[in-house]
């Protein structure tokens, strides 16, 4: 067991870096192409992303006969918990929930590529929506984050009236399906806004900075065999029987759930990552 934990954790941690780096990716294109109406849009977007959270989560744990209460939210949330959350210093009561955490592989990436400024605006949009959107009574502090140069992320969160939680354990998702299915949603979400609100010249600056992720990672997009299992039929994606991989799968889902069957925006990743012209 404990080195399948390892194992996962391992490809946890290499998901984590691909998803803010294509974040940052998409998210510079938006900065430096479009100026402060780039900005206003990423804005929008990753908060939009992040309420989007909420509401499926909040669906998920409804089905699943869950109270919608703070130790569900952490425990069985739908991003994978780290090393770097599960050690930090942590005070957990029913109505109260407040975790330091000093190191994030998001804010590394970042950092390494040099786009803390980037980091900064998901940071200040993805976490209010998505944790006080699950559930009315809950409420976020986050007065310090780690792309803002403070020493470490704080966050305070609140449930006055916390519901009792539930009384049997409950088998959660695979991590590595949580990080992958959040990997292409966070895409859609992007893409979508370059497109809406920017047009032809949103697609073309689309392309150029998938190309440009798709270089840049390339050794891990490789290794984990993101391409296989998605083939090319009558101008859609589709799932190549008996050649999906849990991770690839993952984010052909997340496309499917946002966007539908067809995935527009899929079908752009697709051509620009696995079947450059």
């Amino acid at each position: 067991m404990a080195v399948q934990e390892s194992v996962a954790e391992t490809i946890t941690g290499r998901w984590s870096r691909l998803y803010g780096t294509l974040y940052t990716f998409l998210g510079r294109t938006m900065l430096d192409g479009f100026g402060q109406e780039g900005e206003r849009v990423l804005r929008r977007a990753v908060h939009d992303y992040g309420a989007y959270r909420a509401c499926c989560m909040n669906a998920d744990h409804r089905a699943r006969g869950l109270a919608l209460n703070l130790a569900n939210l952490q425990n069985l949330g739908d991003m994978p918990n780290t090393d770097s959350l599960e050690k930090g210093d942590r005070v957990c009561t029913p109505s109260y929930f407040r975790v330091v955490v000093n190191e994030c592989t998001h804010n590394d990436t970042w950092r390494a590529l040099d786009s803390l400024d980037v980091g900064r605006i998901y940071c200040a949009e993805v976490h209010h929506p998505m944790y006080e959107g699950y559930a009315e009574d809950i409420s976020l502090d986050l007065p310090e984050y780690l792309t803002k140069d403070d020493e470490a992320c704080l966050f305070i969160l609140h449930q006055p009236r916390a519901p009792e939680p539930a009384a049997e354990p409950v088998a959660d998702v695979h991590p590595e399906c949580k990080i992958a299915r959040l990997y292409g949603v966070l895409y859609c979400f992007l893409a979508q806004a370059m497109l809406d609100n920017f047009g032809s010249e949103g697609e073309s600056a689309l392309r150029e900075a998938l190309a440009g992720y798709a270089r840049h990672a390339a050794g891990s997009l490789n290794e984990d065999h993101l391409a296989r299992g998605w083939e090319r039929q009558d101008g859609t994606i589709k799932q190549a029987e008996g050649t999906s991989t849990l991770a690839g799968q993952a984010v052909y889902d997340g496309w499917c759930e946002v966007e539908g069957e067809d995935t527009p925006m899929g079908m752009i990743y697709f051509e620009e990552i696995h079947q450059p012209a």
